[in-house]
């Protein structure tokens, strides 16, 4: 009989904040697609990360060619940084994106690229593939249900698709604003689309732009700021919107510092505040801020990533580029800010995407390039690297279980996961016995919004999923009930 000792379930976390304490990192890897024809090392370019539903990461980017372009590239790596397995493109394209949805209810995730977007399986096989009219590279986003997905620039007007996640497409509608689009947000109810423009439509000049849409394609409110480019964008659970792009303050004069300009709006696309970061040590153009995104931050607030232009001074005509994030609060004050490189004396340092682990670590992922004469160098890599963020508390839920049987020897309860959560979450328990089991969930009132479990269950781990679709954002109650057991816990409906 296989014995198992203990089986150990993801660790859950709490959020409290401490303003001013920079995150601490806890370990990087070194990853790679390979070598690039035409190239003798390695030419690898990060682009996006999401965390799955068995605490792995998917990762997205390409490979470099001397003359032929860029080759896309999808891989698996687990908790502790390593690559399971890679997929890389045999033909050539335009794959500066490489979006990535996760599928909660499956074990499956979709990537967008250059003119397809694909569903694929956590062993890195092809579920199915549709292929767009576009021969741009496309930008999707998705809810627990559904797929949006457009191309990132083209002729106007441009088509946005909803599709289902079996490949059904669900609805077309036109977007008219002569765009650059740089990320969506597709929510249960809206689809957020944020770019940066250079004219045209009811703007003038070069700009940042945020646009909400219905489901149904119909704009809601729509949004500018000047003098951006490169404007990403996130959603808070209030449905509050928060938008970055790199802010050019003297266009006709570009040798000032260049900034993130950070912009809060509300639900009804009213401007709340407007921060701007330097990068604190930037001292010149020469894209000092190239901005690569926006993510939430638990308990309110954003974080905004990128790479940050440092000049020698030694020698105007060399610079260095780092990993750079600001972390703000609801209000707009800072949390912490942070700036680092891959490797001290490596001098091409770029960020392109992060996200939070199952643990409440933040994961930052870029790219990196030194000289063959710097210790290490000789090539482009990718980097993932682990971070503890100051006032995040990590809660080891370690269930026992019988070496024998492999049966838990007591009742538990586990923190529901994703959580916050949009709009389905799962909610897994133990029973020692066999016994009568209830899975009840409750508003903040007392009342009962769903039964999820009534009946006679055996032993084991059991697991339920809750849709909160039809359900106001807020914080609900879960309560497990056996013959000799009984506990609740909260969780949080984000929407």
């Amino acid at each position: 009989m296989k014995e198992l000792k203990a089986l150990l379930f993801p660790l859950l976390f709490m959020w409290s904040f401490s303003y001013g304490q920079a995150p601490t990192k806890v370990w990087q890897s070194q990853l790679s697609f390979g070598v690039g024809p035409g190239y003798s090392e390695n030419k690898s370019e990060a682009r996006s990360i999401i965390i799955d539903n068995d605490g792995h990461f998917v990762i997205s980017g390409l490979t470099v060619s001397n003359s032929e372009g860029f080759r896309a590239g999808v891989a698996r790596i687990s908790p502790e940084g390593t690559m399971l397995w890679k997929s890389v493109d045999d033909i050539y394209s335009e794959a500066w994106f490489g979006d990535l949805v996760q599928i909660f209810n499956e074990d499956a995730f979709l990537y967008g690229k250059t003119g397809t977007v694909l569903k694929m399986d956590y062993q890195g096989s092809t579920v199915w593939q549709r292929t767009f009219d576009t021969d741009r590279p496309l930008i999707i986003s998705g809810n627990q249900d559904v797929l949006t997905a457009v191309a990132v620039e083209g002729d106007l007007p441009r088509t946005i698709l909803k599709l289902d996640f079996e490949n059904t497409l669900l609805d077309t509608w036109l977007i008219d604003e002569p765009l650059r689009i740089f990320s969506t947000i597709t929510d249960s109810a809206y689809m957020y689309v944020f770019g940066s423009g250079s004219g045209g439509g009811i703007y003038i000049g070069r700009h940042g732009y945020v646009g909400k849409y219905d489901l149904s394609g119909n704009l809601v409110w729509q949004n500018s700021v000047g003098d951006c480019s490169r404007s990403f964008g996130t959603v808070d659970e209030d449905g509050n919107v928060y938008m970055s792009g790199t802010f050019y303050p003297d266009l006709l004069f570009p040798t000032t510092t260049v900034y993130y300009k950070t912009v809060k709006y509300d639900a009804d696309g009213n401007r709340l505040w407007v921060k701007l970061w330097d990068g604190d040590l930037s001292a010149n153009y020469n894209w000092s801020q190239w901005l690569q995104g926006v993510i939430p931050y638990p308990g309110g607030g954003c974080i905004v990533i990128g790479s940050l232009t440092q000049i020698d001074p030694d020698d105007r005509n060399r610079n260095y580029t780092d990993f750079g994030a600001i972390a703000y609060d609801d209000t707009g004050g800072v949390r912490w800010k942070l700036r680092f490189r891959a490797y001290p004396d490596w001098e091409r340092n770029d960020l392109a995407a992060a996200t939070w682990d199952r643990d409440g670590h933040l994961m930052f992922f870029g790219s990196a390039e030194a000289d063959e004469d710097v210790p290490g160098g000789g090539g482009r890599y990718m980097f993932l690297s682990k971070w503890f963020v100051p006032g995040v508390t990590i809660v080891d839920t370690a269930v026992a279980v019988d070496p024998e049987s492999g049966i838990p020897t007591e009742f538990t309860l586990s923190q529901n996961y994703p959580n916050p959560f949009n709009p389905r979450t799962m909610i897994a328990f133990e029973l020692s016995e066999m016994t009568l089991t209830k899975l009840v969930v409750y508003n903040l009132l007392g009342q009962e919004v769903a039964i999820l479990i009534d009946e006679l269950r055996m032993p084991g781990r059991h697991e339920a999923v809750f849709n909160g679709q039809s359900l106001p954002s807020g914080t609900y109650l879960y309560r497990l009930t056996t013959s000799t057991f009984t506990e609740t816990k909260k969780m949080v409906l984000l929407k």
